[in-house]
């Protein structure tokens, strides 16, 4: 870690990240959760964050699909929610 200039690094980092590529993959919180040996769903959710990236591509999706079905979409509320996942990146 000295070599690397690493510092607050800890094994346990490896949990979160897998958990959350996990559910950025699209793997079920339930299982996710019994891989990682969790006894309760909230202990999953404190372990699988989504990085915010991913949360405005999938409101896109959301959008991209309303438009295909030709249904209109109320963009103003899913600018803010884009927003405000760029603001935490």
């Amino acid at each position: 870690m000295k070599e690397a200039n690493l510092s607050g690094y800890t094994w346990h980092v490896n949990r979160h990240t897998i958990a959350s590529r996990l559910a950025m993959a699209g793997v079920s919180l339930q299982s996710i959760g019994e891989l990682l040996g969790h006894s309760s769903h909230s202990m999953t959710l404190r372990y699988a964050h989504l990085c915010p990236t991913f949360n405005a591509a999938s409101v896109e999706r959301l959008c991209q699909t309303a438009e295909q079905r030709g249904t209109k979409t109320d963009t103003a509320t899913f600018d803010t929610l884009e927003s405000s996942a760029t603001a935490v990146q």
